[in-house]
């Protein structure tokens, strides 16, 4: 598996962060492998980069973004033990 800072641009493999599945990067963040913010960073970096010639957003809301994937970051112990309490 990758080490959480492989997953902060690139994967071990050269692949872009951006062109991984959802499923995969939902399962490295549940391991702690991949941080949201990181996440959001990478897709924001991305769109910045891109957004001008294929003009996908109209707004984006790049500090609401990074401040909800923050509070997932900081909520998700607390999810951890109350779902697996419930197991």
């Amino acid at each position: 598996m990758h080490s959480r800072l492989e997953f902060s641009h690139m994967t071990a493999i050269g692949q872009d962060i951006c062109y991984i599945c959802a499923k995969e990067l939902a399962t490295a963040i549940r391991a702690r492998k991949l941080s949201p913010v990181e996440l959001v960073r990478a897709v924001y970096e991305r769109l910045h980069q891109t957004n001008d010639r294929i003009n996908a957003f109209c707004t984006l809301t790049e500090e609401q973004a990074v401040s909800a994937a923050r509070k997932a970051e900081d909520a998700a112990p607390t999810l951890y033990i109350a779902c697996r309490w419930r197991a």
